[in-house]
């Protein structure tokens, strides 16, 4: 003898219509970032050409339909314990069932980030850091010192290596540089390389200088002024979109730092 039983599912609730219709927003908008981005996620700056897949995989026209049905779906079995499996065709929807995963925490893994601080000065074991160099020539090779001051590295356990060719801005740890504006050639030409565009990274209160020498061009001093406070305001506050592989982007987590120059008191004699 075969029982069969009904369980009733009351209309949803106001406060339901609104819970399921915020999850399925959220759905939406992974699964429209997994189909046409490539970075900039949370469009924390204007979307550029190169933020954009050239080849779309997966389809937006039926992926929120497909999330709809598994909101829903999800509603009556919470209510009615009914167990489920939620076939779906041959992949055009899978941006929208890998976003309800990860909203799920199916997908969801702990990455951790932190900042290291370095105190940069070229005195005692520190003077190899005056052993930046390069050939301006076949025949001639240019020494400098790094800026001194408090270097801040950014780790990121979420990113596997440094190429920050394959992911801009980002790397498994990186210098972050407090003047992240392009550093052009005496000739205005070309952007010196990351050696050089990184040579004022330091935070400080001195204002300091260097002087590279462009082949066949001449030379120019290059002047950064002291930036004393590291804010990590946004994932971008340090990162120079027309310098994408050299510069950094952070956790935007609003940690402050701040260098300063402690001031003594003088014992007085009696």
């Amino acid at each position: 003898m075969t029982t069969t039983t009904t369980t009733s599912v009351p209309a949803p609730t106001a406060d339901e219509i609104a819970s399921m219709d915020a999850w399925w927003r959220a759905n939406n908008y992974l699964t429209i970032g997994q189909i046409y981005l490539k970075d900039n996620p949370l469009l924390s700056e204007p979307l550029t050409r190169d933020q954009i897949k050239p080849r779309l995989l997966g389809h937006w026209g039926t992926s929120p339909g497909l999330s709809f049905v598994y909101a829903h779906v999800n509603r009556l079995i919470k209510h009615s314990g009914q167990e489920c499996v939620y076939v779906t065709g041959p992949g055009h929807g899978g941006p929208a069932l890998v976003a309800a995963g990860y909203l799920e925490g199916s997908y969801t893994e702990t990455y951790h980030h932190w900042y290291l601080a370095e105190s940069r000065s070229p005195v005692l074991q520190d003077r190899s850091l005056c052993g930046a160099y390069q050939f301006t020539t076949a025949t001639w090779v240019e020494k400098h010192c790094y800026a001194k001051g408090l270097l801040l590295w950014y780790r990121n356990e979420g990113v596997a290596d440094n190429n920050t060719v394959e992911h801009l801005g980002q790397g498994e740890i990186l210098p972050i540089d407090s003047h992240p504006a392009r550093m052009l050639t005496p000739d205005g030409k070309k952007v010196w390389s990351s050696r050089w565009q990184s040579w004022d990274a330091p935070f400080g209160v001195d204002t300091q200088q260097i002087t590279l020498v462009q082949a066949g061009v001449g030379s120019k001093t290059y002047t950064a002024e002291p930036v004393t406070t590291f804010w990590d305001s946004s994932p971008t506050a340090y990162y120079n979109p027309q310098i994408p592989a050299n510069s950094v982007k952070t956790a935007g987590s609003g940690v402050r730092l701040q260098s300063w120059v402690p001031r003594f008191r003088r014992a007085r004699r009696r």
